[in-house]
């Protein structure tokens, strides 16, 4: 069999690591602004029960009532 070299893999810069932090940060800022500027969130109980219905595997509802 004869060996297959593979292409080097060029890691990324601190710098494209630190605007794609950056571009994520704002990008999701910008998600929670629109919600909160429609009426979607309202109130504080809203977006934490929000936030655990994303990042947790509770229900939206319940999580309200728990909060």
């Amino acid at each position: 069999m004869s060996a297959v070299e593979l292409p080097k893999v060029q890691k990324h810069t601190r710098l494209e690591d630190a605007q794609a932090v950056l571009l994520g940060t704002l990008i999701i800022a910008l998600g929670v602004n629109l919600y909160t500027h429609t009426g979607l969130l309202t109130g504080v109980l809203g977006r934490i029960g929000f936030f655990d219905e994303v990042f947790n595997t509770f229900n939206f509802w319940p999580s309200i009532f728990l909060n």
